[in-house]
């Protein structure tokens, strides 16, 4: 009795599993029709009809070829013949019956119905196409070469979070070099020139988050939208207790906590003139922060740094400035000790915060340079027919004034101007992993002993510079020339390396 027992019980799962298998089976053979999202309107010279070609199947196309259906092939170039790689090519109102074109600009449809249809073409960097096919012979191998326009212009609009068109915002290709942002108008609509098409970009504005990236495409139909971004608020206060009548409160440096963004000395700032000194900066990313807060008479103050989420309102910064102290000096030829008037005297990577401090020297090569910091600054000196000067490891008091005397080189004639300083010979950047390694000067003494482009800083002189700004770290290697500098740094490989190097005089 068991026999027939297990019998039924075995037709009865092959019959569920018919029921299954055959809805799947007939879906995947005959073509559905689905809604198509439509293209923006083409002009009638974009519709380009073909006539089917005769049947002509061959043993390699056998198995693409089903009952009923045909096969489309072809090959898309542009304008001057070279293919079209990446290419989309689909059948309007079928939605499965979509691909896209090889590097040789090759594509095939298989299993395409033999109704007439639209055979639609787009690229990135070209104007869309479409094709209107008539109908079909069963078991045909069409062959349909295409060849795409190049496209006009690029052009879309940015939107603010809420949906409304922004102005002054700022459009960039990130994935292009050499591409000239664009800035939206009064209704937020955007222009490019045809070689952004294809390109990755991003809005930007300066009360907003970036928008994300998105692939721009020929055309009016580009659309980005910023984001809702974090803020920080605070408070600027005197060491002295004075009332501030203006302050100006910059971002003076920025990592993002994600690492495809690109890290900054992000414009962000603010300026209060109310007397109550508090600011809040909008529209910022997610990352940390280093703030830098300016006031006339008083040397710049910096915030500690400072992390924020995606969308959070941080709030409670204090950031204090004080009245620091005064250079003053002559500037003079090296060679004949005679003043020279007129040279110009700064401070060196001045924060972002307020107008750089800076002045000039008198008819007796005198300057006076006042509010400067307590912890360690250098000073740019430079004047007509003359190579400039870097002067660091400088330090004031406050309420006190320091001497500091100046001597510049002439330029000789058709010679190139350069800026001289004792140091290792390299550029410092921002990453997302911290101070990094930009250029290293050829010949210079960072290069001599291995400091290579890319190399993120951990320690200079065993102190952690991780969390330092590219102006800390600045002043922390700048130093006396013939003195040595350790630097731990981390390559790009991962391994960690500890270079010693001399600093010397260099030019750049």
């Amino acid at each position: 009795m068991a026999q027939p027992v297990r019998s039924s019980w075995l037709t009865a799962v092959a019959i569920c599993a018919a029921l299954v298998v055959l809805p799947l089976l007939a879906w995947w053979l005959i073509p559905q029709r689905t809604p198509q999202r439509p293209l923006p309107a083409l002009p009638a010279a974009a519709f380009t009809p073909r006539a089917a070609t005769p049947p002509s199947p061959t043993a390699a196309d056998d198995d693409e070829l089903r009952e009923g259906a045909r096969l489309l092939v072809g090959t898309i170039v542009d304008e001057d013949g070279a293919p079209v790689a990446e290419a989309e090519v689909w059948v309007e109102g079928y939605g499965r019956l979509r691909t896209f074109s090889d590097g040789d600009g090759k594509y095939r449809l298989r299993a395409v119905p033999l109704d007439a249809l639209e055979l639609v073409v787009r690229s990135a960097a070209h104007q869309p196409l479409r094709l209107m096919l008539d109908e079909g012979v069963a078991g045909a191998r069409e062959k349909h070469d295409i060849r795409l326009k190049r496209a006009a212009t690029v052009n879309g609009v940015v939107l603010t979070p809420d949906g409304e068109p922004q102005p002054g915002a700022r459009v960039v290709c990130t994935d292009r070099e050499g591409l000239r942002p664009a800035v939206t108008g009064a209704n937020g609509a955007f222009e490019m020139a045809p070689p952004a098409a294809g390109c990755l970009a991003v809005a930007s504005h300066r009360s907003f988050e970036d928008s994300p990236q998105r692939l721009l495409r020929a055309g009016d139909n580009n659309t980005l939208q910023l984001s809702s971004g974090a803020s920080i608020s605070g408070i600027v206060i005197s060491s002295d207790g004075a009332k501030l009548p203006r302050v100006t409160v910059a971002v003076e440096s920025f990592r993002p906590t994600d690492s495809k963004r690109r890290a900054s000395r992000r414009g962000s700032r603010v300026e209060v003139r109310d007397g109550s000194g508090r600011f809040q900066l909008q529209g910022l990313q997610a990352g940390i922060y280093v703030l830098t807060a300016h006031s006339t008479g008083y040397t710049a103050g910096h915030s500690s740094n400072i992390e924020v989420a995606a969308g959070e309102q941080l709030r409670g910064v204090r950031i204090e400035v004080q009245r620091g102290g005064t250079m003053v000096g002559t500037i003079r030829d090296a060679d004949s000790g005679e003043p020279i008037v007129g040279a110009t005297v700064s401070l060196d990577l001045a924060s972002m915060a307020g107008p750089a401090t800076r002045t000039r020297s008198d008819e007796a090569g005198r300057y006076a340079l006042a509010a400067l910091p307590t912890t360690a600054f250098s000073l740019r000196v430079s004047a007509p027919g003359y190579n400039g000067r870097i002067v660091s490891g400088l330090s004031t008091q406050t309420g006190q004034t320091e001497n500091l005397d100046i001597a510049l080189s002439t330029r000789g004639e058709g010679e190139k101007r350069v800026t001289k300083y004792s140091g290792i010979g390299a550029q410092l950047g921002m990453s997302p992993n911290g101070v990094m390694v930009g250029k290293v000067f050829r010949g210079g003494p960072a290069e001599e002993a291995g400091l290579q482009q890319g190399d993120v800083i951990e320690l200079v002189d065993g102190a952690d510079a991780t969390s330092m700004t590219v102006s800390q770290a600045v002043e922390k290697i700048r130093g006396p020339t013939g003195t040595r500098i350790s630097m731990t740094v981390q390559r790009q490989s991962g391994a960690r390396v500890r270079v010693v190097i001399e600093r010397r005089e260099v030019s750049h």
